[in-house]
């Protein structure tokens, strides 16, 4: 049995998905439909859920993000998805990553006045916060001070 499992994006260059017969696809993300419908809210997070309709389109954002759309077509055709009936496919609801905002040290989702006081406490301490890394080095440290004034500023 071969088995693809997608945490993240698709591979770029394999323009559309082949689920032979006994293979098995796993997808991880957030925002399921299954032609047209939200299968969100009968999933369990962090449970494999088995897709088991064929000739419908299942679209969700994996674990990254990113978007996805998959044909579950029976017919192997040239230019096309493909997924055969003995085939298995799951789906797995999985809770999103919050998006990071450079500069938002207070985590409300806007850089402003009241991120100050969060980014000089992290700056001075030995706490680490990803929003406080301005210049996304990997480290807090002076050098993000003035990549924090710029973003604070609005430029």
């Amino acid at each position: 049995m071969t088995s693809k499992q997608f945490f993240a994006s698709a591979d770029p260059f394999d323009l559309f998905f082949r689920g032979q017969a006994d293979s098995e696809i796993n997808l991880f993300g957030t925002d399921f439909v299954l032609d047209g419908l939200s299968l969100d809210a009968s999933l369990s997070l962090g449970e494999a859920f088995t897709i088991l309709d064929r000739e419908v389109t299942l679209s969700c954002l994996l674990a990254d993000g990113s978007p996805f759309s998959y044909d579950l077509n029976l017919v192997n055709g040239t230019g096309a998805d493909f997924l055969s009936a003995g085939a298995t496919l799951t789906i797995t609801l999985v809770t999103a990553t919050p998006e990071v905002i450079l500069g938002d040290c207070n985590q409300d989702g806007v850089v402003d006045f009241f991120d100050i006081s969060p980014f000089i406490e992290i700056l001075t301490s030995a706490a680490t916060l990803e929003e406080a890394d301005c210049n996304s080095d990997g480290e807090v440290n002076f050098f993000d001070i003035d990549p924090f004034v710029v973003i604070l500023a609005g430029g």
